[in-house]
Order: C-alpha cells, then sequence, then structure tokens
C-alpha cells in the first residue's frame, strides 16, 4: 500500500531508486537557474529591444529548465520486475 491506494505487485514493471541527497540539489540548481534565466532574458529584452527575438529562446529555455526542476532526472538504472522474483514480508516490532 502506498499512499492509502493497494498496489498489486504484478502492476510492478521497474523499481528505481530516487535519492533525496541527488535530488534536492538538483531541483535547487535547475530550479535557481530556470527563474535566472527566465527574469534575466525578460530584463534584457526590456532594456534592448534589438535583441527581442532573443526571447523566442530564453524563455521556452526557461521553462525546460523550470520542468526540470518539478521532475529532476534520475540517472540510476532501474530494476525490472521479473516473475522469479522472491518476496518476503517481515514484521517490524517497533
Amino acid at each position: 500500500m502506498v499512499r492509502d491506494t493497494k498496489i498489486s505487485l504484478t502492476q510492478i514493471k521497474k523499481i528505481k531508486k530516487n535519492p533525496l541527497l541527488m535530488t534536492i540539489p538538483l531541483s535547487a540548481y535547475f530550479g535557481t537557474y530556470a527563474s535566472f534565466t527566465g527574469i534575466g532574458g525578460i530584463i534584457l529584452v526590456s532594456q534592448t529591444p534589438i535583441l527581442a527575438p532573443l526571447l523566442l529562446f530564453i524563455i521556452p529555455t526557461s521553462g525546460l529548465l523550470g520542468y526540470i526542476a518539478i521532475k529532476p532526472p534520475n540517472i540510476f538504472k532501474g530494476y525490472k520486475a521479473l516473475k522469479k522474483w522472491k518476496y518476503q514480508i517481515k514484521k517490524n516490532d517497533y
């Protein structure tokens, strides 16, 4: 059960690790870079209208970096579920 949703073991196709020590810095980096790119592009174009065509490249880049910040890439390999897997349920005694 994950977040009050029952998931059968046959529905699992791949298991991937997503460690917080990698996710948080990547999200912070890409989020900061996305905001600097977007705001910097708008400031640049407002100061020099000749560079207005650059906004067509800067704003989509900023949006892409923002998406990467929200959903950071996971470079770890996934483990495919095989039919030969053996599952064992252990009870924790706290």
